[in-house]
């Protein structure tokens, strides 16, 4: 739906990586892009220090990203739970919010 929270980075991230890559995208382009983004996070918290790095991303909560939204810590290094994946079918050629 437009007002879902994770259309506005999902569509944007499609539209760049397909004009750039003239490939339509996948799930592990996706898990990159989330990746670096949680190594991002960290990076601009805490600097070169590594230690510290792996620190501040444990600390990242509500991250939308390509496969849902991250909440990690120090034990939870995946960061989603079920609730972060919507099942979709296919409905007269368009994907629709399964019931």
């Amino acid at each position: 739906p437009e007002n879902d929270k994770f259309k506005s980075l999902l569509m944007d991230y499609k539209n760049k990586f397909e004009s750039r890559f003239n490939s339509p995208v996948s799930t592990f382009g996706g898990h990159a892009f989330d990746s670096f983004l949680m190594f991002k996070k960290g990076y601009e918290a805490a600097g070169k220090d590594k230690t510290k790095i792996v620190a501040e991303v444990e600390k990242i909560k509500g991250m939308i990203g390509t496969a849902g939204e991250f909440n990690l810590s120090e034990t939870d290094h995946n960061g989603l739970t079920k609730e972060a994946f919507v099942m979709l079918v296919i409905k007269n050629e368009n994907w629709e919010m399964a019931e």
